[in-house]
């Protein structure tokens, strides 16, 4: 079935993110390593943009909503759920959402302030990110509804989203009562360590586990290898990002190694996220893994290119008339 006639959901964090670029030791100076992720609070974000000369890019975020934008623009029907704020920056992040395609089913909560991720990049394209969920981080239970789920092939979420528990039981539970599919992408090695008990609840249910290296070891206790078999035994399909390496995915008996695209990287945000668009465009329209995972390869080579987790809509329609053209020759 070709993408346009799949429908994907996602329920998740509803982030504005602000970008700015900073020097090497900054993050281990505010807490963390590169790559790395902290809850913080909004006066803590307001602290750090304080000491930091530039001003910042604002882009809408959070994990599961990156990739579900990378997929709409690759031409499948999504729908975003999520918690703002009655704020400017509320209204940014819908925006961002409607231009972009994607049907936002978005809870609107009077007085609060819509969650922030300030996401700092060193000179070795690393992000780090710490984010303040503020109210995207009250989506309840009762938010979820029948017509969430509405024609869905799939639900994405993201790792983020088990830090809220009753959330992320409740809406794994809905899609697992209606059969719909359910891909989970780890999100940060930080959610693995706190919420792995959570996701190995969850298991039984999902369909797709995708993790990065430093998530994969989180979970597993494993190198990349060894613990994609490990993942495979939990979920019928599994992959390991290895960055700019490429990936590792597993289905079955079947193993398939698609290796990374060289790119001079200026930024990683959002990679991992526009990877899993990427990946998922092509399982939900039947290409082999090794189809799917080289040109989800391709989409993050793409992304590490410029600042923030957004691509250009002409580079979403270049990549869109590459994959027509590969898979016309399938």
């Amino acid at each position: 079935m070709a993408l346009n006639e799949k429908t994907v959901v996602s329920a998740g964090s509803a982030l504005v993110d602000l970008l700015v670029r900073v020097d090497a030791g900054w993050p281990e100076r505010r807490g963390t390593r590169p790559g790395g992720m902290v809850n913080v609070d909004a006066a803590e974000i307001d602290a750090m943009l304080a000491e930091i000369p530039a001003a910042p890019e604002q882009v809408s975020g959070g994990s599961a909503c990156n990739t579900i934008v990378g997929l709409s623009f690759l031409g499948a029907k999504c729908r975003f759920l999520g918690c703002v704020g009655d704020d400017a920056r509320g209204e940014f992040f819908a925006a961002s959402l409607r231009s972009r395609g994607v049907e936002g089913s978005l809870v609107r909560v009077e007085g609060a302030r819509t969650g922030t991720c300030l996401s700092v990049i060193t000179p070795d394209a690393q992000r780090s990110m710490f984010t303040a969920l503020e109210v995207s981080g009250r989506l309840a239970p009762e938010h979820l509804s029948d017509a969430f789920f509405d024609s869905a092939d799939l639900l994405h979420l993201e790792g983020y989203l088990a830090f809220n528990a009753p959330a992320f039981r409740r809406v794994v539970a809905m899609a697992a009562e209606r059969g719909t599919r359910i891909s989970l992408d780890l999100s940060a090695w930080q959610c693995v360590e706190a919420c792995g008990d959570l996701f190995a609840e969850a298991m039984k249910n999902v369909d797709i586990l995708i993790a990065n290296e430093d998530e994969a070891k989180a979970f597993t206790g494993k190198s990349a290898g060894e613990a994609l078999e490990e993942m495979a035994r939990m979920a019928p399909l599994a992959v390991v990002k290895l960055g700019a390496e490429g990936a590792l995915v597993a289905r079955g008996d079947r193993r398939v190694v698609s290796r990374g695209i060289p790119v001079e990287a200026v930024d990683t945000t959002g990679a991992g996220d526009l990877w899993a668009s990427g990946f998922l465009a092509g399982v939900l329209s039947g290409e082999t893994l090794q189809s799917a995972a080289d040109f989800a390869n391709l989409v993050g080579s793409e992304i590490v290119r410029v600042v923030g987790a957004h691509l250009p809509r002409e580079t979403w329609e270049r990549l869109v008339r590459h994959r027509n053209s590969a898979r016309a020759g399938l």
